[in-house]
């Protein structure tokens, strides 16, 4: 009877057993469920936030692309205006000409315009450098995000020098209003065997959008000849932009394994990363990045000789280093010639 009753027993434990075990197996299931149900909604409310940021940035890039064309229909109205004033004032007077002052006032609004406008100063302990504004665009935070293009030695002095490669200190000049914004900027991209850099900087939303450098077509600059007129426009000894004028001198310049065209516009210290323009249309062909030297021990720096990278190698770096959005005008161009 006792045995009857041990049996029974242990029948009845395993029995419940059984059933607890269920029943957590049950309440395990249920929890997993809840869990994929939340995570689930959880990745719903991602893509949805995911897709109102996407939303923002296009909103960003068109209120940008507003903001720039603006500017540069207020400038072209500007100097349009002051065409108009000039006619005004001189029309019905063909036998009195208008004076060279206004002919020159007018010419070097154009150029300042084109060519020195784009230019901002890289600042390290002692080196310095100079780099071309080539694209912008609002950001996310409404801030201007501005890549320029600079010549990657100069940045590598400013970080030999214990400058931070994610906060280089760069000037950008606002010459309408006649003052300076002193901004942050990091290394985005850089080739070294090229000397070619690029630097994304970002402009609180209160300073105006800073005026960008208009590409020569690849055509244009590759079909350039000797003798013609450029201005090199820089920084050189920290100063702000210059330009200084003279003429393609040649088109092959080796040094090591790299081919540079050689310019007679003086330059010296600080014109690393400036640019190199087309005197007659103001765009930019080349990026300034070495002054020529002779002789070992105590070279000599020749100023009027001065090595510049030419537009071919510029888009061949871009487009490698995943920046093809700055010279999307260059490809048409490039298919063409």
């Amino acid at each position: 009877m006792r045995a009857k009753l041990l049996g029974l027993f242990v029948i009845a434990i395993f029995l419940t057993t059984c059933s607890f075990s269920r029943e957590k197996d049950t309440e395990r299931e249920f929890e997993r469920l809840v869990f994929a149900a939340k995570m689930a909604k959880l990745e719903d409310r991602l893509h949805a936030i995911d897709r109102y940021f996407a939303d923002l940035d296009r909103r960003y890039e068109e209120w940008e692309s507003r903001q720039t064309l603006l500017a540069e229909r207020r400038l072209g109205e500007r100097l349009d205006q002051f065409s108009r004033s000039l006619l005004h004032e001189f029309s019905g007077a063909e036998s009195r000409p208008v004076p060279a002052a206004y002919v020159r006032r007018a010419e070097s609004a154009r150029k300042q315009a084109a060519m020195v406008a784009p230019i901002v100063r890289f600042d390290g302990e002692e080196a310095a450098g100079s780099g071309v504004v080539v694209y912008t665009r609002r950001g996310a935070g409404l801030e201007t995000e501005v890549f320029v293009l600079t010549a990657y030695h100069a940045i590598r002095n400013i970080i030999a020098e214990g400058g931070n490669p994610a906060a280089l200190k760069v000037i950008v000049y606002n010459h309408e209003a006649g003052r300076t914004c002193e901004a942050k900027g990091s290394l985005y991209s850089h080739s070294e065997s090229q000397d070619l850099a690029v630097v994304r900087v970002l402009l609180p939303a209160a300073e105006p959008v800073p005026i960008k450098a208009k590409f020569a077509s690849l055509g244009q600059a590759i079909a350039a000849p000797i003798f013609t007129p450029v201005y090199t426009v820089g920084c050189p000894m920290r100063t702000d932009p210059i330009a200084t004028f003279g003429e393609i001198a040649n088109k092959r310049s080796i040094v090591g394994n790299a081919t540079y065209w050689m310019v007679t516009a003086p330059a010296y210290l600080g014109n690393s990363g400036g640019g190199v323009f087309l005197a007659e249309t103001g765009e930019l062909i080349g990026l300034y990045s070495k002054i020529y030297t002779y002789g070992r021990g105590r070279p000599t720096v020749v100023t009027h000789m001065g090595l510049v990278t030419p537009m071919s190698v510029i888009v061949e770096f871009l487009e490698k280093s995943g920046l093809d959005f700055i010279i999307d005008k260059l490809h048409s161009a490039r298919r063409s010639d």
